[in-house]
């Protein structure tokens, strides 16, 4: 799985439940997010770049873009 795919399937797994569409509650999935991804294995760097160098932006857009959408997960 590349971590693109891994970052899709975090978003998809984890965004359902427990954070409010605010910038602090994304800052706190995309630190959840960071941690979840070192003990995966994946580098911080590589991360950022899956999710084009704004990891909360990227988290923030996927729930409202996907989650939030209707027929969304």
């Amino acid at each position: 799985m590349d971590v693109k795919e891994w970052l899709v399937r975090w978003a998809s797994d984890n965004l359902h439940e427990g954070y409010a569409d605010t910038q602090a509650s994304m800052e706190k999935a995309a630190t959840d997010c960071r941690s979840a991804a070192e003990e995966a294995g994946i580098s911080l760097s590589s991360l950022d770049a899956a999710a084009d160098g704004d990891l909360a932006a990227y988290l923030r857009d996927f729930k409202d873009n996907i989650l939030d959408a209707p027929g969304g997960n």
